[in-house]
């Protein structure tokens, strides 16, 4: 899962200091472009808010400097309350997407993603 709240959950001004990837301002705004019409709240802007019983297990990446990241934690307790299989890894002091960066911990990441897919796959 990339981004389980589409950068409009209620915790997206309650997320780490310093990320320089993603600004609050900056997510509100993109958040109301992708909601369109759209309340921000509905389930299909920000699934964190839908009903997450009956979800295939979730594998959900976050860095403790991402914005988003009480989001991504918050998905995880309510996605595991619901029943719904998640393997959540946080990791210290990295930004949004840092699964995307040529640095060891992105690479570690990445990996163990392939491995996860390749393993559903077989």
């Amino acid at each position: 899962m990339a981004d389980p709240a589409a950068g409009v959950g209620a915790a997206v001004g309650s997320g780490p200091e310093g990320d320089p990837e993603l600004s609050r301002p900056a997510l509100r705004f993109a958040g109301r472009v992708w909601a369109h019409h759209l309340p921000l709240d509905a389930p299909a802007v920000s699934p964190i808010n839908g009903k997450l019983a009956g979800l295939p297990p979730v594998s959900l990446y976050s860095g403790t400097r991402d914005t988003l990241n009480a989001d991504a934690r918050r998905f995880a307790r309510l996605a595991r309350e619901s029943g719904v299989e998640v393997d959540f890894h946080e990791a210290p002091d990295q930004l949004h997407a840092y699964p995307l960066y040529r640095i060891p911990e992105g690479r570690r990441a990445r990996d163990e993603i392939v491995a996860t897919i390749r393993g559903l796959a077989a």
